[in-house]
């Protein structure tokens, strides 16, 4: 007996090693129903054991690979014409033998949706979502595995598929994402994937790499405080599995007297600072950014900043958004790589937050940038809301930005854009670019929500009057000699300044230059 069940023993363990042998594999992304990218270089990888020559056909396209030192294993097919027709990703042997097949692959226009919960945010849950949902099937969805790892992860996590949108997923579809596909469907007439690559109530921090976050000094903080959580996480994991008992049992004590059930406390929830909360710094970079470059994809829909305007961190997201923006093409190895930058709506943020400085830096990062495009939304969201319902203005000017800046379709790109500016008499002269036919106010009342400042660097309201197609000029009293503008800066501001397309004036704030 005890022979026989050595030999067992000793069958699965070689047949478990031919296994790992044997072990060909596309990437995760790499997954029945995708979308892969039209007319760029598409790269497609995977893993092996080092030395295993691999073959990859896509249509009439074969490439050969070998497996370097590290497992991995890499081809690039040559740019792809769209297509709606179903077609067959596959993976073989240099014999022939097919290894991995991914069916029903489209081809079209792809993008990345990131940022916090405003970019995830369901179709059903927001203002016409329930009336505009219905089957799309030239749409999919790549959904990333969850997992946070100390180090970049070589592939996505587990879970990672891609589906496509019907009725009864449309409503669960991230609202902002479902319009700005059906825009770009409409004008372009190709499929379309998203990749959703978003995290509810995370910070910046968290999106990029420890080496990049290293390299901001005003950040440091935030590793330092990490670094100090991982010492006390045994002491607060006893502190939370005790506080989440009490909460256990006052729920269960809620349940018995017919009370309302009491929600948990943050730390109960979401338990203590460590590898494994997501609030951690870099760890979303790490397992749901760095597994899915190089792939290829049109561009980055950057919706984030809610949670980055503490105090104690809005100083410097200016540097850290750049920082991002910089290291994600670098992964991607693309400089030209789109991002198209949400600046944020109104909220009372409340006196530990500094909306107006976060959409700032926004205004700051999008307009030096070339390849990436400012998407003005002040004059929509909800003062008493975060996660504001009317996010399909938000999804119209998100396609409006990349088929104009991206597509070279005709049209403004987004609202007026501060350029420069310049002391006239005594007088603050603005000009924009995208004024398009001519600024004008929505309500043809006098333009709200400017204010100048002289030498001493205090702010005042400004009286503004138009001065020309793409130009306003502004005033004060008591500021003789203007050096400085701001416009929208405030949580809630009161503004009216238009193009000729009723796209709004962004909150910005700038200086002469010296």
């Amino acid at each position: 007996m005890k022979t026989k069940l050595t030999t067992l023993i000793l069958f699965f363990c070689v047949l478990s090693a031919l296994d790992a042998k044997e072990s060909i594999r596309f990437a995760r992304l790499f997954a029945p129903g995708m979308v892969l990218q039209r007319e760029l270089p598409v790269p497609v990888w995977g893993f092996a054991e080092a030395g295993t020559p691999v073959v990859v056909r896509f249509g009439d396209q074969s490439h050969e690979a070998v497996t370097d030192e590290s497992g991995r294993w890499q081809v690039t097919l040559a740019p792809l014409p769209a297509s709606f027709e179903p077609a067959e990703l596959v993976l073989a042997k240099t014999d022939g033998t097919v290894v991995q097949s991914v069916p029903d692959v489209l081809v079209g226009e792809v993008w990345v949706l990131a940022g916090q919960s405003n970019i995830d945010w369901g179709l059903g849950q927001s203002d016409g979502g329930k009336e505009a949902a219905t089957d799309a099937p030239w749409l999919r969805i790549m959904h990333v595995g969850w997992q946070m790892p100390d180090e970049p992860a070589k592939d996505a996590g587990p879970g990672t598929r891609w589906s496509a949108v019907t009725p009864k997923t449309a409503l669960q579809t991230p609202a902002i994402g479902f319009w700005f596909a059906c825009e770009l469907h409409r004008e372009l007439q190709v499929p379309v994937g998203l990749v959703r690559s978003a995290l509810s109530g995370t910070y910046g921090e968290s999106w990029v790499s420890r080496t990049v976050l290293e390299s901001i000094p005003a950040a440091r903080p935030r590793l330092d405080e990490y670094e100090a959580a991982l010492v006390k996480l045994p002491e607060e994991t006893k502190r939370w599995e005790a506080e989440k008992a009490l909460h256990e049992k006052a729920v269960e004590k809620a349940k018995l007297a017919g009370e309302p059930i009491p929600k948990p406390e943050f730390f109960v929830q979401k338990g203590p600072m460590g590898p494994k909360h997501f609030h951690r710094p870099y760890a979303l970079f790490n397992g749901r950014i760095a597994p899915l470059a190089p792939m290829a994809a049109r561009g980055i829909i950057w919706y984030q900043g809610e949670g980055n305007t503490q105090k104690l961190r809005v100083g410097y997201y200016g540097e850290l958004l750049r920082a991002l923006i910089a290291s994600w093409r670098a992964e991607w190895r693309r400089d030209d790589l789109p991002f198209l930058i949400v600046q944020l709506p109104v909220f009372n943020g409340g006196q530990h937050r500094d909306w107006p400085t976060l959409r700032g830096h926004q205004f700051d990062v999008a307009t030096a940038d070339p390849h990436s495009e400012l998407i003005v939304t002040i004059d929509t969201g909800n003062p008493d809301d975060i996660h504001p319902s009317d996010k399909k203005p938000v999804a119209d000017r998100v396609a409006r930005a990349a088929l104009a800046k991206v597509y070279g379709k005709e049209g403004l790109p987004t609202g007026p854009l501060a350029e420069r500016i310049g002391a006239v008499n005594g007088k603050l002269r603005v000009t924009f670019q995208n004024a398009g036919g001519g600024l004008r106010t929505r309500d043809e009342a006098a333009i709200t929500g400017f204010e100048i400042a002289g030498k001493d660097g205090v702010f005042h309201p400004a009286a503004a009057t138009i001065a020309g197609n793409d130009q306003i000029e502004l005033s004060a009293e008591n500021v003789p000699e203007p050096m400085a503008v701001r416009h929208a800066w405030a949580d809630v501001p009161a503004v009216n300044l238009v193009n000729s397309d009723d796209l709004p004036a962004a909150a910005f704030q700038k200086q002469i230059a010296k």
